[in-house]
């Protein structure tokens, strides 16, 4: 009586088809979910750095101003602006703020996935009402 080995029986292949099954997904979402966090973070840098600017103005400009750059700079991205909120709350503590809540669909070929994407950037108010150095 002979006995097959494992490998003749094909048990070894179902773990590497489960491997490279895996090993695809993987590869999949990293292309579709990677370039996205690439363009948050420079949309959060660049609104950071306008922030920081803006934060020499007063208020009302810096509030005009920041709302309009946010959605350009979102519609700059490529991706859908649809459920874009752009909110600056008046200043209490010597900051500006900016609030950004922004669901972005990405198409993951099986599902529609919605990323929920929040962000909020501060800057001090300086020579309008914020600290003094």
């Amino acid at each position: 009586m002979v006995h097959k080995s494992r490998r003749e029986r094909g048990e070894g292949r179902i773990g590497l088809i489960v491997a490279l099954l895996i090993a695809g997904i993987s590869i999949f979402l990293g292309i579709k979910i990677i370039p996205l966090k690439i363009k948050l973070f420079e949309f959060s840098d660049k609104l950071e750095q306008k922030l920081q600017r803006a934060s020499w103005r007063s208020y009302d400009q810096a509030k005009v101003e920041m709302t309009k750059f946010a959605k350009d700079q979102a519609a700059y991205t490529g991706y859908p602006v649809d459920h874009l909120k752009v909110a600056m709350p008046p200043p209490v503590t010597g900051d500006m703020v900016i609030v950004v809540d922004w669901d972005i669909p990405l198409d993951l070929a099986v599902t529609q996935y919605t990323w929920k994407y929040h962000l909020e950037k501060r800057a001090p108010m300086i020579g309008r009402g914020g600290p003094s150095f």
